[in-house]
C-alpha cells in the first residue's frame, strides 16, 4: 500500500489500507477521497502490469513491524511508570 499511501498524501489525504468512517465524514469528503483515489488505482494497475511499482515510490517502503515497535514502546512506558507509582 505504499504507493497508494504516498499518492494519496500528494493529493492531501492521509490514507492507509483501511477506511475508518466517522460521523464527521460528510458525503463531500467521501466523494473527494474517491475522486483522488481513482487515478491512484489506475497507476497501481499500470505499475503492476509493467512490474515497476518500486520505481514509482519516492519513499521507503512501509514496514508492518512499526506497529509492533510502537506496542513495545507503550508497554515499556507503562512498565517505567509502574515503578514510580508503587
Amino acid at each position: 500500500m505504499t504507493l497508494f499511501t504516498t499518492r494519496m498524501l500528494n493529493s492531501g489525504f492521509i490514507a492507509s489500507s483501511a477506511f475508518n468512517p466517522t460521523w464527521a465524514h460528510q458525503p463531500r469528503h467521501v466523494s473527494a477521497f474517491l475522486q483522488a483515489a481513482e487515478p491512484v488505482f489506475e497507476e497501481i494497475t499500470e505499475a503492476l502490469e509493467k512490474n515497476n511499482i518500486e520505481k514509482r515510490i519516492n519513499h521507503k517502503q512501509k514496514h508492518t513491524g512499526f506497529a509492533k515497535l510502537v506496542e513495545w514502546h507503550i508497554l515499556l512506558s507503562f512498565a517505567q511508570c509502574d515503578h514510580i507509582y508503587n
